[in-house]
């Protein structure tokens, strides 16, 4: 049986659990062109679907196949900025939807090491190992690797797979550090904080909510926190 158009957009539509008018949001398409291709009234151009799989994290080679990337992040960061919005005040429902489309734990690259120390400790042994670390996840939300404020921190470095001193994670590890490959869209939503490099706030509480376990729920009431301090 033929795979159309209409059956790929409904299943990523279906895995992320996504309305047609959150895909179309992520995929700046208009919720129309959702509708129509998977009513089989629209064919899209090649572009166009592989522009809305990519919105939503996802490849097609044959098959539809987790893309491992984060283009969806740095995609929405892009159009929030283009219209003057701000993170903080976008709807829960629409942060949670960017965050599944780039899963930390389905990223091209991931590793899991035990966070036997502090934060600052473990930064501070990556530097020396000339792995350019990048404090992403809620630390990056606060400014701050003094304390934990994570279930599992995000670490981007250059290379995860050859990292020293530092123990792989297992079933029975008390807290799991999140080592990523350091790609070019983190490097753009880049700064640097009190010496140390972290990835933006937007970027770091996107992270935060695509983690694994209670972390999203963590995220979730950090914002409100946050919204209720401003009020």
């Amino acid at each position: 049986m033929m795979i159309t158009a209409a059956d790929i957009v409904y299943e990523i539509r279906k895995t992320r659990l996504l309305s047609m008018n959150t895909l179309a949001e992520l995929a700046g398409v208009p919720p129309s062109t959702i509708s129509r291709i998977e009513a089989g009234k629209l064919e899209p151009t090649f572009l166009m679907l592989m522009r809305i799989l990519q919105a939503a994290g996802f490849t097609f080679d044959n098959q539809l196949k987790e893309s491992g990337s984060d283009q969806p992040f740095d995609s929405y960061i892009r159009r929030l900025k283009k219209s003057n919005l701000d993170i903080q005040k976008e709807p829960a429902k629409n942060l949670l939807a960017v965050a599944s489309s780039a899963p930390i734990a389905k990223r091209n690259g991931v590793t899991r090491y035990e966070l036997g120390y502090s934060l600052r400790d473990v930064v501070l042994e990556l530097e020396r190992q000339g792995q350019s670390p990048v404090v992403s996840s809620l630390e990056s939300w606060a400014g701050s690797i003094d304390s934990v404020y994570s279930f599992t921190p995000i670490v981007y470095v250059d290379n995860p797979s050859i990292i020293k001193n530092l123990k792989p994670a297992n079933s029975q590890s008390s807290q799991i550090l999140f080592l990523l490959p350091l790609t070019k869209n983190a490097q753009k939503n880049m700064r640097a904080v009190r010496g140390f490099n972290m990835t933006s706030r937007a970027w770091g509480m996107l992270d935060a909510l695509a983690s694994p376990g209670r972390q999203p729920d963590a995220a979730l009431e950090t914002l409100r926190d946050y919204s209720r301090s401003v009020a």
